[in-house]
């Protein structure tokens, strides 16, 4: 709980000052690769019995976590289901990201995002038919839920 300091002034009447910084240590941990794996993976799929229908939507390609299942099968890992209600935003992410996400999760799960105003976001140059589904077929799904 955060609370003013009050002191009286020459006018007799009190004013409240602002309160001092509070300095803390961060809620959360350094978030690695490796944790951003786990919660696109794992803890997705213990809440997907609950809710199987529930469409999630990661921003920024998921930081792109799903890049990941191929070094964590490297290491004995195996790679999970791509499941058909996540998504993954593209923000400001160019050809190169995009490519390598589709190559790991398909076209259907990919729509377009931005960071407008600080970046544009363009077409990746994937072909009339990827961008069909970036820019209008995929966004319908995951707002509208029809395939």
């Amino acid at each position: 709980m955060l609370r003013s300091k009050v002191r009286a002034s020459s006018s007799s009447r009190s004013k409240s000052t602002a309160p001092s910084k509070i300095r803390s240590t961060p809620v959360f941990p350094q978030i690695t690769g490796k944790t951003v794996t786990s919660m696109v993976s794992t803890r997705h799929v213990a809440g997907r019995a609950r809710h199987p229908a529930l469409r999630i939507a990661f921003v920024a390609l998921a930081g792109p976590a799903p890049l990941h299942h191929e070094r964590l099968g490297a290491r004995g890992g195996a790679r999970g289901l791509v499941d058909p209600h996540v998504f993954y935003e593209t923000s400001s992410y160019g050809t190169r990201a995009i490519d390598a996400m589709v190559r790991v999760v398909g076209v259907d799960p990919i729509v377009h995002g931005t960071d407008r105003p600080y970046a544009e976001s363009a077409d990746p140059g994937l072909g009339a038919a990827f961008a069909h589904a970036m820019f209008t077929v995929n966004p319908g799904v995951l707002i509208g839920g029809l395939r």
